[in-house]
Formats: structure tokens, sequence, C-alpha cells
């Protein structure tokens, strides 16, 4: 059963008077946007007032909450900010918005809660001690100060070799990370960076020999468990790798996107220029499912500032386009 919600000019008037000044009313590109529930995208400059139309949207739906069988809304932004504002300026005219079954949070929130955490509990049957990037960074110090503690089963040699790179380069140890190259689990140099290579340390000496192939692949190795010791054993992840975690669930189980997909009815993403890459992609591939989702997908946002390679993409749905608050 699919019940259409039809958003009426009462509806775009109730919003005008939550959320504009006095005889200050949305333009009809606005209230086209507000009316739309159809997979599309709006374009529009800074300060043109899309994150209010948005919130004009977010208020009108609450009042079909919860909607049939239970499926809820998704309000994704990039930052703490950004969703502090979207709380501040509607919550207490939406209750239901902001509980079960609906979310609202940042992307980083939303991959750890529904998929990243989820995956960790399912395969390690415990939690992640903590998702942090600092506290992370803050363990990395620690093994680097103790390297004779992570021998692992490698030789001594090796661990020699590892103290070397560690005294000339220690920011590798802190920025490589897990990622899913043709379902393959490899380390890259960081995220969204090329495969990690291990190369001897330059220094000074005039006689400079690389290592050979051999003790480069052993190297990568002592790399890779020590990763595997910082997820696993230690349960501490950087926030990029709940983004790892959350692709490696989606090709293990991929029926978590049909999951998610019946949860969250309209997904809504604010400010989509300032997603990352990983951010984009991880989206894409679970509310627009190359054209399969059954979700309504909305990104707001301006292309023309997006901080990723191929922002041009973010045009693919057709869309409605705002140039100036009116």
């Amino acid at each position: 059963m699919c019940v259409k919600i039809e958003i009426s000019d009462k509806d775009i008037k109730y919003a005008e008077r939550i959320l504009l000044n006095e005889n200050q009313h949305f333009n009809n590109e606005r209230i086209a946007f507000i009316k739309n529930l159809e997979t599309i995208d709006l374009q529009a400059v800074p300060g043109s007032g899309k994150t209010t139309v948005l919130l004009a949207k977010l208020l009108i739906l609450e009042k079909y909450l919860p909607l049939v069988n239970n499926s809820g809304v998704l309000v994704i932004s990039h930052t703490n900010a950004a969703v502090d504002e979207i709380k501040n300026k509607i919550s207490k005219y939406c209750p239901k918005l902001f509980g079960y079954p609906n979310f609202v949070g940042t992307i980083q929130s939303f991959v750890n809660t529904f998929l990243a955490i989820p995956f960790y509990i399912n395969h390690f049957k415990t939690k992640p001690y903590r998702i942090d990037s600092e506290i992370y960074d803050e363990k990395i110090k620690n093994v680097l100060s103790n390297i004779w503690s992570y021998k692992f089963d490698f030789s001594k040699d090796v661990l020699k070799k590892i103290f070397y790179i560690k005294n000339a380069n220690p920011s590798i140890f802190y920025s490589y990370r897990f990622e899913i190259d043709n379902y393959k689990i490899i380390l890259t140099k960081s995220l969204n960076s090329e495969k990690l290579k291990i190369n001897k340390p330059r220094g000074r000496t005039r006689n400079y020999k690389d290592y050979i192939e051999q003790e480069k692949k052993v190297l990568y190795h002592w790399f890779f468990r020590l990763k595997k010791e910082m997820l696993f054993k230690h349960q501490i992840l950087h926030f990029d790798d709940a983004y790892f975690l959350a692709n490696y669930y989606l090709i293990k189980y991929p029926d978590i996107k049909n999951i998610l997909q019946k949860r969250f009815k309209y997904v809504f993403v604010d400010e989509m220029q300032d997603m990352e890459i990983h951010q984009y992609k991880l989206l894409e591939s679970i509310f627009y499912d190359e054209g399969n989702c059954t979700s309504v997908f909305q990104r707001i946002g301006d292309k023309n500032q997006a901080i990723f390679d191929g922002s041009a993409q973010l045009m693919i749905y057709g869309n409605i386009v705002i140039k100036s608050f009116i």
C-alpha cells in the first residue's frame, strides 16, 4: 500500500508562518521544490535559503508521520553545527521527526549507527570501544613509542626496519587505511588514495638502496597486521574506518541496502557539496542504487562548490535551481 503525499498551498503557508518574517513568502521556484517528493537535486548558491526550503518540507512532512509501513525520514548533513541548526529551528514543531523510525544527524553518525557498528557487532560479537579520530591517533602514538611490543610473528630484522621507518616518517602510521578494491581488502596511503607502498626512507646516505620487493611485501603485511590489531583487538576506529566497515557490510550483506531503503522512505542530504568522495559514493550506492532505489533521494547543495573531483555527478537526477533568497 502506497499513500501519495500531496503538499498543498495551505501546507506552504503553514511553513511560511514558522520560518519566514511577516509578509515574506516563498517564491515559485522554492514552492516547486517544497512540493516535490520525487528523487531530485536542489542546486542553490550560498545564501539562497536552500536549508530553509528543506526545513519547510520537513515541517510539512511531520504532519504525515508516521508514514505507511512505519517507514521514516532520513535527514543528513555534514557537520554537527548544521544538524544543530535544523534541530534548533524546527524540533519544537516536529517531535515525531526526531524520534524512531526517523533519523536526523551527520553523515558520520548515520554511517556509525546503521552500518559500521552493526557490522562490527555482527562480525565480532562486541561493540567497538570508540570511533574517534583523536583517540585513534593517540593510540598510534602509544604504538610508536613501544614498537617492540608489536613484533607479532615477524623477525627482529623486520622490526628494525619498522623502527627505522618510524623514525624517518612517522606520519605513515597515522594516515594509512583499510579500503576495498575489487572485493579485496588492501591498505592505502590514506583514505581515497593509492595503495600503500613501503619504500625505504632515504635519510642522508649517498648510497641509498631501496628495500627489495620481498622486503616490501613483508613490511606491508606488518602494517596490515597492525591495522587489524587497532580495529579488532584494541577496538579503536578512526572515523575513516567506519566507511571501510560500511562498504564491507554492504558487500558482504547486500540486502542491507533494501533494509535501509524500506526504513527511510524520504532521504534528504543537506550541503551535499561538503561531502567527501567516499561519503558521496556510499550514499549513492544505498539511496540511488543505480536507479533501483525505492526511497526518495533528494540532494541539496551547490555543485560548483563541491570539494571532490567529479562533482558534476551531483546533477544526474534533473534539478531545481534557486539563485537568491526572496
